[in-house]
Order: C-alpha cells, then structure tokens, then sequence
C-alpha cells in the first residue's frame, strides 16, 4: 500500500480538536507540521518579529509574528511576543487579548501572568493588575519581572513600605537592574530613610553611569538628605550625557535652589534663558535666585525683562515688590505690591496685599524718628492691609494672621491680637514657625496683664 502524507486540512482539522481538548503540545506539533508543509518557516518569522520588537519597529514587528500565530495559534512563545509587544506599543486591545490567550493556553506560567498584570494595568484595571501579579509571585516568587512591577505599582501609588518590600525581591534576584534600584531608592527617599536610599542610588549610578535622569535624582536626595558637596556634579553628569531642554535646567535650577546654592541656581537658568530668551517665568525666577544670593540690580534687571515680556502677570509685580521691599525702597514697593493685588485672581491675592501690610509696618517703625503722626499713618494703612489678607488667605495659612496680631499689639490693641494668636495655636501644626511665634507672642501679652495687674 501507498502511504499519503495527511493533508493541510486535515493537519489543522486534527490540531483545532486537540487544542480544543487542551492537549496543546501534541496541537502544536501538527500545527507546525501543516505549516512546513506550506513552506512556512515559524521560528524565522517568530525570530525576525522579535528582532523588529526589540528594535523598537512594532509595525514591522507585528506582521511576521500574527503570521506565525495564526499558522500556530498554541504556541505559548508567540503568545508571549505578542503580549509583549502589545504592552510595549500600548496597544491596549493586543495586550488584553493575548493575555486572555496566555491565560487559556497555560494559566500557570508566572511571568505570563506578570504580564497578564501590566495589560490590565494598560486598561486602568489596577485590581486586576495586582491579583495577576500577587498570583504571579505566589507561582514564582523569583520572578523578577513580577516582583518589580509589583514594587513599581505600590510606589505610583504611595504604599511604600509594599514597594519597598517587594522591590528589595527584585534586586536580590536582579542585582544588576539599575531601575530596580532607583524605584527602591525613591521608595526609601519617601519615607524619610535617605542614607538607604543613598546606598541604592550609588550602586544604580554605577550600572547606568550615563542616565541623566538618575543623576538628577541623586541631586535631588542629597538636597533632601542636607548632603551637598556633590550636587553640582550630578546635576553636571546629568546634563552631560543629554542636550538639556527647558524642563531638564528649569529642574536642575530648582534643586540648586532647594540646597540654597543660589549662583548654581542662577547659572542654569541663565544657560535656559539662552536657549529662549521669552520665556517669563524663566526670567521671574533668576530674579528670585539673584535676590537670593543679594545680587539686587542683577535681581531688578531680571525681573524688569519680565515685566516686559508679559505686563500683565501679577507674580512679576509681586516679586518687583519683594525687591523694592529687600531694598528699603517702600514707596516703589507699594505701589508694585497695590498693582499685583490689582491684577491677582482671587486665590492669589492674599499675597501681595499681606506683603504690603508687613512693608507699611516696616516703614512704619523707620518713620518713627520721623514723626508719629507718618508712623501712626503706615500701621493703620498696615492694619487695614493685613485684616484684608487674612480675610482672602487660604484654610490653613496663618502667615498674616500672626502679622496683624503684631500690628495690632503695636498699638496697643493686645485684644484684637488675642483671638488671631488662639486660631493659630488650635488650628496652625505645631512645627510651623507661626505656631513658635504665635505662642512667644502670647506668653508675652499674658506676662505683660499680669505685670500691669501686679500691685506696685
């Protein structure tokens, strides 16, 4: 007898029901048989799909490998690819597809869940994102890419002692991921635990030695840590090894602000300012870094280019009355402070009518060797200034409640100070310098009733 080699149909005929009965490897085998007998070579299209993936080419990518799956549709490496590149395009519809595949195909391969994990993480369904990868790391508890994504997950969502937990997994079992550790490291930064986080940060340095970004970070912890030495230098590293935007030296100016190293500050944004001259709040703030570092002219010139640029920005008003303020120039100052108030919206405009009630008292107490009559003039103007800041100041601002209470107190009218002096002692948190003051301030009305009360 002849013996006939079965045909295509009958090849994929035999592979469906086998498939159906979830005898998947035997399913396979036919698939591919049929497949070759149609000329189809699966590991080089499953191959060259891979290659056009990791080249990030997901257009490309995506033909070579459907054509393997669908001359092969139980292949669990192709559903693998395909899930994958499905989340590395975003491609939410692929990604929740091949995961239900996965799922269908082999519901206990762990980094298959993992990944299950991420595509209902793609579709805003983060209950589903972290039972795939809670179950995946219950399936493997050393799967690094569970472990991480999990950690990640916690730390988007501020749980860090979860991240924590479960990021230190992945670096024990990837010591080598340099955004393992930079997770942990920010993780760790959140809690306050800066010298654990510094340990994190050195070593991811280490294995990205050229990541802008880590070196930016790193900046940013060692402000946060009070260690500076080596600010400048990371942020130097970090724009070596990129062509820094606006963004990136805006940043990296704020961090030297927030480290009081006011001329690095001022020097990037002025490298900023060369690379758009208009931009205004570019302007504003090497203003504020020069007045910082008491460099008022520069401060002056800076903030008067700001000005120009936009005449109508009440921030650049206000800033022009700090100056003037800084600088004794109290007539200059209010009439800048009268013209920010003018032009603030209404969430705003405590600031610069409060600003101008503290400089009139200011004043005020210059102008007493002057004559009462001016002196006396500025503290009422001060007051009526200052009630109508704390009448506009936010919940939870107390900043000219305790500068009324002052002005109050200086005309004699400790009774009008006491009410505001108890509403920042209930209601101000008690590791806030207007708490400190507020209770100094009392102590000292109430030791001054009792003198007076005292008999001689």
């Amino acid at each position: 007898m002849i013996a006939y080699a079965p045909s295509y149909l009958n090849l994929i005929n035999r592979a469906e029901e086998l498939a159906s009965e979830k005898q998947f490897e035997e399913a396979e085998a036919l698939y591919r048989e049929a497949a070759e007998n149609q000329g189809l070579d699966l590991d080089e299209l499953h191959e060259r799909g891979v290659t056009f993936m990791h080249n990030g080419e997901f257009e490309d990518a995506s033909y070579p490998l459907l054509q393997a799956y669908d001359a092969n549709p139980v292949d669990l490496s192709l559903i693998l690819s395909l899930l994958r590149l499905g989340l590395l395009s975003q491609n939410e519809e692929q990604a929740l597809m091949f995961s239900e595949r996965l799922i269908e195909r082999n519901a206990g391969h762990a980094e298959g869940r993992a990944l299950c994990g991420l595509a209902y993480e793609l579709q805003g369904d983060l209950e589903r994102a972290y039972e795939e990868l809670e179950l995946a790391m219950q399936m493997d508890p050393t799967s690094f890419v569970a472990s991480y994504n999990y950690g990640r997950l916690m730390f988007e969502d501020k749980v860090y002692p979860a991240a924590i937990e479960a990021l230190k997994k992945a670096v024990l079992m990837n010591p080598d991921d340099a955004d393992a550790r930079y997770l942990l490291a920010a993780s760790n930064r959140e809690l306050g635990q800066f010298d654990d986080a510094i340990l994190e940060m050195t070593i991811a340095i280490e294995l990205a030695p050229e990541e802008s970004e880590m070196h930016l970070f790193y900046a940013e912890l060692l402000v946060d840590a009070d260690k500076l030495d080596d600010v400048v230098y990371h942020i130097e590293k970090a724009l070596e090894y990129t062509d820094p935007d606006v963004a990136m030296l805006e940043r990296a100016s704020f961090i030297c602000l927030h480290g009081n190293l006011f001329d690095a500050a001022a020097n990037y944004t002025i490298d900023l300012l060369e690379k758009v001259p208009d931009y205004q709040r570019g302007w504003l703030n090497l203003s504020l870094f020069h007045m910082a570092s008491d460099r008022m002219e520069e401060s002056e010139k800076a903030v008067d280019i700001a000005i120009e640029l936009d005449p109508d920005d009440w921030e650049a008003h206000f800033f022009l009355g700090n100056l003037y303020r800084n600088t004794s120039r109290y007539d200059q100052s209010e009439a800048s402070y009268l013209r920010a108030f003018a032009l603030a919206a209404p969430d705003d405009a405590y600031k610069p009518v409060g600003n101008l009630g503290v400089a009139l008292m200011e004043r005020a107490v210059l102008r007493q060797g002057e004559g009462a009559e001016q002196s006396a003039d500025d503290t009422r103007k001060a007051i009526e200034y200052l009630e109508q800041a704390v009448s506009l100041s936010p919940s939870g601002e107390f900043r000219f409640h305790y500068n009324l209470a002052l002005a109050y107190a200086s005309v004699e009218e400790d009774f009008r100070s006491l009410p505001l002096l108890k509403e920042i002692l209930s209601q101000a948190p008690k590791d806030s310098e207007e708490f400190d003051a507020a209770r100094e301030m009392l102590d000292a009305i109430v030791g001054r009733e009792l003198h007076e009360e005292s008999p001689a």
